[in-house]
């Protein structure tokens, strides 16, 4: 969950810890000297940190559930030191320190993974326990109950505690490994169906993405463009120049209102339209205007031709990428910069 769905969820949901706590201390403040003097110093904190959370960032987020779990640790472990220190009868103090205290000490062990990254998560939780044990043991050492077991309850506690810790440290790591594991996959995904130069899909996504439409039954319409002469873009300023032209004439192809941008191979691009040829005929015009218009590296002047098929024309996706391609070869030999316009069985020049 990002930070910014986290803050909102804490300022929502604060206020009802705001007020479990001002409810316990009005009803049990008398008979706990704990929650007499504790209680109020949390509330405060809560109410800071909402503040702090309503008038921040969402950058802050982190930086106050970090604080949050100090904070509240001090308190639970303040609150187990002042409740052995002011208990004589060790029985008395145990029943003390269950269920509240030990349930908030595992509940705060399990926030460490929620809050921090697994490595200093598992750090914090293994520190708040070695703390709690020598609170603890300083006192269930001297007053162990007979046979030793209260102090054996206790480190039995104690174990399980930090045994709690070190499990959900596991889960955490086997969560992060399917998180890498699942971006790597996402990752060459991307490198599969991605033209990495220029961001726009590449010949393999088209082809899917052509495909599924075809068998939509929508109308589908193509406009193949190969730059002209981009040798000579490349032989005479270099291919640095020539890879950024390649760039900026990306970002011009998506805005063209294709359903598909995609580099079709070195300096061919495709793109597939929904909708009849006039749609893919009007849209090349309108490329082909701005590329014109266009400013490239080394004051480069870019122009292109077209070569423009539709399924209904064709039939087949096949087809109409050898139609497109058929075309957009007479628009080369007519004179590049051009536009040619698959109808029926002949080709026509689009000026």
């Amino acid at each position: 969950m990002n930070p910014a769905s986290r803050r909102r969820i804490y300022l929502v949901f604060a206020p009802l810890g705001w007020v479990v706590i001002a409810a316990v201390w009005f009803l049990q403040q008398e008979q706990s000297p704990v929650i007499r003097f504790t209680y109020p110093v949390l509330f405060g904190y809560l109410i800071v940190a909402w503040m702090l959370l309503r008038l921040g960032a969402d950058r802050n987020v982190v930086a106050i559930e970090r604080s949050t779990f100090w904070v509240i640790a001090a308190f639970w472990l303040a609150s187990m030191g002042i409740r052995l220190a002011t208990t004589a009868d060790p029985q008395v103090a145990w029943r003390g320190l269950s269920p509240s205290i030990f349930m908030g000490l595992t509940i705060l062990v399990v926030m460490a993974f929620l809050w921090f990254d697994t490595g200093p998560a598992l750090r914090n939780a293994l520190l708040l326990v070695v703390v709690s044990s020598v609170i603890g043991l300083l006192y269930f050492g001297p007053h162990h109950g007979p046979g030793d077991t209260l102090l054996i309850d206790f480190i039995r506690y104690e174990m399980y505690l930090g045994i709690t810790a070190v499990f959900v440290f596991a889960l955490a790591r086997s969560k992060d490994a399917l998180l890498r594991t699942r971006v790597e996959a996402e990752r060459m995904r991307t490198m599969a169906y991605r033209d990495q130069l220029t961001g726009l899909d590449n010949r393999r996504q088209a082809l899917d993405e052509l495909n599924r439409l075809a068998a939509s039954g929508a109308p589908v319409a193509v406009a193949l463009l190969d730059l002209d002469e981009f040798k000579a873009i490349n032989d005479g300023h270099g291919h640095d120049v020539g890879d950024q032209v390649l760039i900026g004439v990306a970002e011009v192809l998506r805005g063209a209102g294709a359903k598909v941008t995609a580099r079709w191979g070195g300096e061919e691009f495709l793109l597939v339209f929904e909708g009849d040829q006039p749609v893919a005929v009007a849209a090349a015009g309108r490329v082909r205007a701005q590329l014109a218009g266009a400013h490239f590296p080394d004051g480069v002047l870019v122009t292109a031709s077209f070569g423009i098929a539709s399924l209904a024309a064709t039939g087949t996706v096949t087809e109409l990428l050898r139609i497109a391609d058929k075309a957009l070869y007479r628009a080369k030999n007519a004179g590049r910069d051009t536009i040619r316009e698959q109808l029926s069985r002949s080709d026509r020049l689009v000026d």
